[in-house]
């Protein structure tokens, strides 16, 4: 048996309870596409998303074992400024505006959300313009602050 490629393992951080990569196979990346980003977590990203019905991340599943207010991580990379909407089991979006030169340089912004105990669904995406480049998501524990 040979291997023909590394595998990189990055652990969750002592300060997060979940953590997903935007190009997991687990979310629905509507009409938005991969593309690889080396200083990203798991070489990849989403790009493409916003501007469209259909140009968002849905990430569904996100399952934490008591409800409450969390922290949620957004990592991206963004090249000016642009604005993620987030929008937690359907409701109203939270807005996250985010500024940065390269889109190969990942950055981390955060916002409060407020999540349900059990399965929940995060979608992450921009009716109005172009949002950031998404590489990863995660949460801080319940009562975290941003």
């Amino acid at each position: 048996m040979s291997v023909s490629d590394e595998v990189s393992l990055r652990t969750l951080p002592a300060d997060r309870e979940w953590m997903r990569e935007a190009e997991d196979s687990a979310n629905d990346l509507g009409t938005t596409g991969i593309t690889g980003c080396g200083p990203c977590s798991g070489d990849e990203k989403v790009r493409n998303i916003g501007g469209g019905p259909g140009a968002s991340v849905v990430f569904p599943d996100v399952r934490v074992d008591e409800g409450g207010e969390r922290t949620l991580y957004i990592d991206y990379t963004v090249n000016g400024t642009r604005t993620f909407q987030v929008s937690v089991n359907g409701g109203p979006p939270a807005e996250a505006t985010v500024t940065d030169i390269g889109n190969n340089t990942p950055r981390t912004t955060s916002l409060p959300i407020t999540l349900q105990p059990g399965t929940n669904t995060i979608t992450i995406g921009n009716a109005a313009g172009s949002a950031p480049d998404l590489d990863r998501l995660s949460l801080g524990p319940r009562g975290g602050t941003p």
